[in-house]
């Protein structure tokens, strides 16, 4: 980064401050946020209350982290004064207003990323890196929590998470599975969906999801999404004629099966995936694009082909 860059927040709720402190801590930034509920904030940055006084701070960045449902709306009023962007995933849950945001990215020629963290954890860069996931011919991923526990200090019911009209849902929520196996073995042709409210969870959103994506290449693979498992598990299996990979994103591990026997397993480093995304994404500005970032048009093709299967 060549410049110190002024960035304006929408939206400084925990996911917000996270990427604040890591800003504050490893990047010369100026920050500000614009705000429309309780305000103050542990790094005193500067809060606007009016999106009049927000823009009028002249933000190069927006770094929008408010909810989904919002996303789109605050997106495109940056791109028309021609603000880089950083949108928290999911990009959006629904499809309204997108193209028009990507007409005006592409007019301003703005960098953009829908962050999707786990495109920079350890054990995703391990398996784009280093495995050859192309010559797979099928993938399951398990993703399983309990919502009740993601925040502990909080009243689950009353999250956005749980709630289907603020953007909440399993789908929405975890949507990193299926993002890092289009990232991972190619662009989703098309998605088979089964999703819905099987749970004793007192949310009005969905609490599990099943996908079949069809992989450009003809691979397939198998998404399990859920949050209300009381075991949490995150983990993909790779199938080759030969082989099964098993890599374990918690335990950051990967492991080689052959005929039942474990005949490889290597420990991944400890990495800060959100540190090595907000890097990579500021490494743009000087000429080095990552295919690790996912721009708003990439984005596109996962919220559409999840919208049409589940019409």
């Amino acid at each position: 980064m060549t410049e110190k860059k002024k960035i304006l927040f929408f939206g400084l709720g925990s996911i917000g401050m996270r990427h604040a402190r890591l800003l504050d801590e490893h990047f010369d930034v100026e920050m500000a946020a614009y705000r429309t509920g309780r305000g103050g904030n542990d790094l005193d940055i500067k809060e606007f209350r009016t999106l009049d006084d927000a823009f009028s701070f002249r933000p190069d960045i927006a770094f929008i982290s408010n909810p989904t449902d919002l996303h789109i709306e605050t997106a495109t009023e940056c791109a028309k004064r021609s603000i880089h962007l950083f949108i928290e995933k999911p990009l959006s849950n629904r499809l309204e207003g997108i193209p028009n945001l990507i007409e005006l990215i592409n007019k301003n020629n703005l960098i953009n990323h829908v962050a999707f963290c786990m495109r920079f954890h350890p054990v995703i860069k391990y398996l784009k890196d280093e495995i050859d996931t192309a010559s797979a011919f099928y993938a399951r991923t398990v993703c399983s929590s309990y919502l009740p526990a993601w925040r502990p200090s909080q009243d689950y019911t009353k999250s956005y998470s749980a709630d289907s009209n603020r953007g909440g849902g399993v789908i929405n929520e975890l949507i990193h599975e299926l993002d890092y196996n289009e990232y991972l073995f190619g662009k989703v042709k098309t998605v088979h969906v089964n999703s819905g409210q099987i749970s004793h969870l007192d949310i009005s959103a969905k609490d599990f999801g099943e996908f079949l994506l069809h992989h450009e290449n003809e691979q397939k693979s198998h998404v399990s999404l859920d949050f209300f498992s009381h075991m949490r598990e995150r983990t993909v299996k790779i199938y080759y004629p030969d082989k099964v990979i098993m890599a374990d994103i918690i335990k950051q591990s990967v492991k080689v099966f052959k005929d039942h026997n474990c005949t490889e397993e290597k420990d991944i480093s400890d990495e800060n995936m959100y540190l090595n995304q907000l890097k990579t994404y500021f490494d743009a500005f000087d000429g080095n694009k990552s295919d690790a970032l996912c721009s708003v048009e990439e984005s596109l093709n996962m919220v559409k082909l999840i919208s049409d299967s589940e019409q």
